[in-house]
């Protein structure tokens, strides 16, 4: 999924990089984030953001959103099974532009939390009896703090496309998992059951580990 996110920033600032920015000060704006919709990896959320103006070059963002309980499975395991819980994101935006204006390149201060529960599947043997298949319930609370270097384009006056890419450090408290200490111990890992995103997505320790993201946001501009 980060992949596919950077191949989509790509892209689009290949399109529309040769644009200028827009004349137009960004005063307000609303802006989703539509690829949270099928982010099997994370969770699927809907997401919305509010962003307006503090002062000169200096804006504010507020997000909010709330997962929801569908998910595939098969090719894209392993996936969060009915993620619920919800997550909140707020910025503070430093464009880099010499126009006292809310557009163009910017510069962010971010901070997230996170607040979900899920279902997990994992294979476990307890030696001398065979192996087998348990669903489980993982909970987790995450913060998150993150640079961001991104570029905020009006388009026709009223569209906003916000493109960014971002690092920081992401901190796991307050988790937990219905396993047993025992059966904890026994998950079969390896290239089929237990990978390196697997590994994340059960992570519930209390500690940190690097964040890096890159993504879109669409939205409208209200004044």
């Amino acid at each position: 999924m980060k992949t596919t996110i950077l191949i989509i920033f790509l892209i689009s600032t290949k399109i529309i990089c040769g644009q200028k920015d827009s004349v137009v000060d960004n005063r307000f704006c609303i802006n989703s984030v539509p690829l949270s919709l099928i982010d099997l990896w994370g969770g699927n959320s809907y997401r919305i953001e509010a962003e307006y103006k503090l002062y000169r070059n200096i804006a504010h963002t507020i997000e909010f959103g709330k997962y929801f309980g569908y998910s595939a499975k098969g090719f894209f395991r392993p996936i969060k099974i009915n993620p619920q819980g919800f997550i909140i994101r707020t910025s503070v935006k430093y464009y880099l532009n010499k126009k006292r204006q809310t557009v163009g390149k910017y510069l962010s201060l971010e901070y997230l939390y996170k607040n979900i529960t899920f279902d997990y599947q994992d294979s476990i043997v307890i030696s001398p009896d065979p192996a087998y298949k348990k669903e489980y319930k993982i909970h987790k609370e995450v913060s998150a703090i993150t640079i961001k270097y991104g570029t905020t384009y009006i388009i026709k006056k009223r569209y906003v496309i916000d493109l960014y890419v971002g690092a920081g450090a992401r901190f796991f408290t307050n988790g937990y998992n219905t396993l047993t200490s025992e059966e904890e111990k026994h998950i079969i890992t390896g290239a089929i059951d237990g990978n390196i995103i697997a590994g994340g997505q059960r992570m519930i320790k209390d500690e940190w580990v690097p964040n890096i993201n890159a993504g879109i946001k669409l939205g409208y501009r209200i004044k």
